[in-house]
């Protein structure tokens, strides 16, 4: 749940139409539906947000237990060294008020109430291999080699979408096997973690190794990755670009592109 704040006047600055009251009655549904593992974000740093202010929404979301909190700093073109160590000042004293209302602190910017003490948002394995349902407006959805959708991120057409029970999203794309391997092949590399066939196999079945092999012949004709005793790794970690060049399909590509508005869509 993207809470953020629940001061409302930095919200409307944010152009995000939200009331702390329904926030915690949404909180209130979301455990009466069944849902037993709750992720809440809060943004530190934000444009006229002050120390006594955001402490506040701490305290206020640390009072409704969700099982994890996580902390992110704000983030825009204009913010200076300044503002990023005012935030990353704020994100500490946040996590540090959160271990004294009980929470485990698992890095720098997340708590957990969870026996596991898991980061789940932030951990890659978690988002790769479990379903997950966003609810509210705008919010990302995926079930493991079917589909990840979006809704629909008008909050009133949300609203009155999921009252008469109709589909919330408003785009969707859908997701094979083959999809999960691509995805899960760019987690490792990035990270940087080696990849292997036994692994792969392990994961997706024998039945995708062919294409595993195609995938990774054509990163090493890019020359992204280097076969190592341990592994494959990336010749370059943090070099998305080429990463992902190697696996996605030129028409994709191309769609990216035009969107960004570079490469003349080829």
């Amino acid at each position: 749940a993207g809470v953020q704040s629940f001061d409302p006047a930095l919200m409307r600055k944010m152009n995000r139409s939200q009331h702390s009251e329904r926030l915690k009655r949404a909180f209130g549904q979301m455990r009466d539906a069944g849902f037993d593992n709750v992720n809440a974000d809060l943004l530190c740093g934000l444009p006229g947000q002050d120390r006594k202010g955001f402490l506040r929404d701490v305290r206020l979301l640390a009072a409704i237990r969700p099982e994890h909190i996580h902390i992110n700093r704000y983030k825009s073109g204009g913010t200076g060294p300044a503002e990023k160590a005012g935030a990353e000042t704020l994100r500490r004293e946040g996590m540090e008020l959160l271990a004294a209302e009980g929470y485990a602190l698992c890095d720098e910017d997340s708590a957990s109430l969870a026996p596991e003490r898991m980061n789940a948002q932030g951990d890659p394995d978690f988002q790769l291999d479990a379903h997950i349902v966003g609810v509210g407006a705008g919010a990302l959805s995926h079930a493991w080699g079917a589909a990840r959708w979006q809704n629909i991120k008008e909050p009133a057409a949300y609203a009155a979408g999921a009252a008469a029970g109709k589909p919330a999203a408003f785009r969707a794309v859908r997701l094979t096997s083959a999809d999960e391997l691509e995805h899960w092949l760019i987690n490792r590399l990035l990270r940087p973690l080696p990849v292997t066939r036994r692994q792969a196999a392990a994961r997706f079945g024998a039945a995708l190794l062919r294409v595993f092999d195609l995938k990774m012949a054509a990163l090493a004709a890019a020359g992204a990755v280097r076969e190592t005793e341990r592994g494959v790794f990336a010749a370059c970690p943090g070099r998305w670009f080429e990463i992902t060049a190697g696996l996605y399909g030129r028409r994709y590509l191309a769609a990216v592109a035009a969107g960004l508005g570079v490469g003349g869509g080829r």
